[in-house]
This record gives structure tokens, C-alpha cells and sequence, in this order.
């Protein structure tokens, strides 16, 4: 147990003795008391001597167990055949205040309690500090941030931290601490602020709450289906949510980068999207629970698109050469191919953008094929106009 008043202070240095007694006395019934001598401040040290009388039954040594930090145990100086201890102030953390000290006096066999307040007063013009509190999950950091209050003058301070609960300012020297949560549950971080040009310093504590991450929503497998070419639709099917009622929203993405105002179940392919996979991603949220991860679907890879078909030009008669032109293509990355056809039928050898007719093409109609293919995409031909060779 710890009972602090905020805001005492000494008028004087001069020592504050109260006396305890732990119940009205009998003759037959050792009466123990507790005399304390407050510290001159939260720098120094308080002592604490136990009176013990009506112990006339028996001849056994009395010994002394010592709860100083106020927890209700008597375990912080156990079995000791003094009857004087010193405590110190600097152990509470949270600086100048009135805490209860406590011993107890084993006599025969039985023990007989006895407690009294250490007030632990501020410096004159003493500063003050206080260090947020904080909530978070396994896993993710909890920053704590100081304040410091009536700042003396020079402003120059020095920061020492116990971030793991050992007791030891030992953990960082930094203007803020940094729990790093390993285990759900409540624990305690302390900051020391020194004044470095008067030698003073103030503790403070901060208790972090460590929570179980809530549990995320969860989302099905998405699918996307539809002709993979220029101007068809794609629909988006599945990523069902649980529970039931999360909120979903949806992304197309174009070789993984987001389709700027493509956020709904079905998207029309433009010239942007040909020789391009374009796919869905899908998220989930709901109040009290975490996002859900990203579901992705499967990628369609989107076919090559012509938008002006090839040609040729040249004399139409045997023996001159003639010229082909692509086309317009919308296909990043593929690779073209060429073929010149006799009334629509490969000629054996013709695969070069040029073509020097022959005998066997008089009286037929000679064309050219471009194609352009990737792998894992669709293979696209575009084809010109026929025409005729001349006799």
C-alpha cells in the first residue's frame, strides 16, 4: 500500500520524528512501536527503529521483518536481529510524498505488526517530472515521452531509463524510452531526469498496458474472371468477408501498381491494360477488429492489342519488292514476328517486314501477318489487306 501527497516540501532541513503503536497494550502482550526520522528530501535516506516492550514471557532473541516498499510484505529486510533500519527514499519512484513503512517484530513465536508514514519532502524549487502511460499490443513499440515541470535554470538534463523492469536506470540514455513488448500484461517503466548543474534529480513512472491483438477479419479467396482482351469486362467474384458485415474495398491493379478509379467488382480493359496482367486486391475492416490482410486473385494476362491493322506497299507484279508497316500495337515487352501469305498460306521463307514476289504469286493474293507473343500471354496476329499480283 503507498499514500502519496503531491506538493510537500520543508520549510527547514531540519527532521520530522512520528511515532506508531500497534495496539493499546496488556501486560502479558508485547506492544511493538515503529519511530521514523523522515528524509531531508528524495535524496537521502530515513531511519527507522522499532520499540518493542511487554516481552517479559520469554527469553527467545526477537527478530525484525521490514516491508519498505508498501506491498503489504514483510520482505525486503527479513529475519534481522536489529531493531533499526534505513530506508531509502529514492526507492519511490514517484518522487516527494507521504508513503507507509511497516515492521514486524517476531516474538515467541508470534508476530506483532506495526506501521507508520516516511514523508519524503521536495527540494526547495525542486522540478517535477511526470512520464505518459501507454497501451499497445505484443509486438509494437510503446514510446514514453517526459514532461518536466518547474524547470530550473540552467536547462540541462540527463535522461537514464529502466525499461525492463530490473531496478536499474541502465536501459537508454534518450529524451524518451521505448517499451518494446514481448508478453501480454501490465508492467512498469521508470525514468531518472538529472539536473546536471545542480546535481538533483526526480523519478517517474509509467505503467504499459500490453493487449492481445484483436482478432483481424478474415477474407475468402478472390477470383477474376472474363476474356482477357481490350474492351471486355472483368468480373471479381469471392473475398467474402468474416464476419459478415466487414466493410470491403477493392483495388484493380495493373502489373501490381493501383488502377486510378478502378474500385469496384468489374473493370473494362483499356489499351492501357493490353500486354499488362491486371488483377484484384481486396481488404476488410470492421470496428473491433484488425484490417484484414490484402487477398489478392489470380492475374489475367491481358492480350496484345492492334489498333490499326499493317500494310505493304510496292508494285503489285512479279519480281518487285514489297514493304510491310506493323501497325498500331498496345503490347509492352512483346516480341514481333512476320509472315507473308499467298491466298491466306504461309510462303516458306517470307518472314522479314519486306517480300520480293515471285512467278508462283502471279494471280494471287499476297498479305502479310504481323504477330506479337510474350510468354504466359495471349498470341495476337494482325493481318493487312490482300491484294493482287498482276500477270
Amino acid at each position: 500500500m503507498m499514500r502519496r501527497v503531491m506538493g510537500v516540501c520543508l520549510a527547514g532541513l531540519a527532521m520530522v520524528a512520528s511515532v506508531l503503536v500497534a495496539g493499546p497494550a496488556r501486560a502479558d502482550v508485547p506492544v511493538v512501536g515503529l519511530i521514523t526520522v523522515d528524509p531531508l528530501n528524495i535524496d537521502h535516506w530515513g531511519t527507522l527503529t522499532a520499540t518493542l516492550s511487554g516481552n517479559d514471557s520469554c527469553a527467545q532473541p526477537v527478530t525484525y521483518d521490514w516491508d519498505f516498499d508498501g506491498d503489504g510484505s514483510y520482505d525486503d529486510l527479513v529475519g534481522t536481529t536489529s531493531n533499526s533500519a534505513e530506508w531509502p527514499a529514492a526507492q519511490w519512484s514517484s518522487g516527494p510524498g507521504t508513503y507507509e513503512v511497516g515492521v514486524r517484530a517476531n516474538v515467541c513465536g508470534a508476530t506483532f505488526p506495526a506501521s507508520a508514514d516516511v514523508t519524503v519532502p521536495g527540494l526547495a524549487g525542486s522540478f517535477y517530472v511526470t512520464l505518459s502511460g501507454a497501451v499497445t499490443e505484443v509486438g509494437i513499440p510503446a514510446p514514453l515521452f517526459v514532461t518536466i515541470q518547474n524547470r530550473p535554470a540552467p536547462d540541462d538534463f540527463g535522461y537514464s531509463w529502466d525499461l525492463d523492469g530490473d531496478g536499474a536506470f541502465d536501459d537508454s540514455s534518450a529524451t524518451y524510452g521505448t517499451f518494446e513488448p514481448t508478453a501480454i500484461g501490465t508492467f512498469q517503466a521508470r525514468v531518472r531526469v538529472l539536473h546536471k548543474p545542480s546535481g538533483s534529480f526526480a523519478i517517474a513512472t509509467s505503467t504499459i498496458r500490453v493487449e492481445a491483438p484483436p482478432e483481424p477479419v478474415t477474407l475468402a479467396p478472390a477470383v477474376v474472371t472474363g476474356t482477357p482482351k481490350v474492351s471486355y469486362v472483368l468480373v471479381a467474384s469471392g473475398a467474402t468477408p468474416t464476419p459478415g458485415n466487414a466493410v470491403r474495398t477493392v483495388k484493380w491493379l495493373r502489373d501490381g501498381v493501383p488502377i486510378t478509379g478502378a474500385t469496384l467488382a468489374t473493370y473494362r480493359l483499356t489499351t492501357a491494360d493490353a500486354g499488362r496482367r491486371v488483377r484484384i486486391e481486396v481488404r476488410a475492416t470492421l470496428s473491433g477488429y484488425a484490417d484484414s490482410a490484402p487477398v489478392l486473385s489470380n492475374s489475367v494476362a491481358v492480350a496484345a492489342h492492334n489498333s490499326v491493322r499493317p500494310t505493304f506497299s510496292g508494285t503489285l507484279r512479279v519480281g518487285r519488292k514489297l514493304t510491310g508497316t506493323r501497325g498500331t500495337w498496345y503490347a509492352p515487352n512483346h516480341t514481333y514476328t512476320y509472315r507473308w501469305l499467298r491466298d491466306g498460306k504461309a510462303i516458306s521463307g517470307a518472314t522479314a517486314l519486306t517480300y520480293v514476289t515471285k512467278s508462283t504469286d502471279r494471280g494471287k493474293r499476297i498479305s502479310l501477318r504481323v504477330t506479337r507473343q510474350r510468354a504466359g500471354f495471349p498470341t495476337v496476329h494482325a493481318y493487312s489487306v490482300a491484294r493482287t499480283i498482276s500477270r
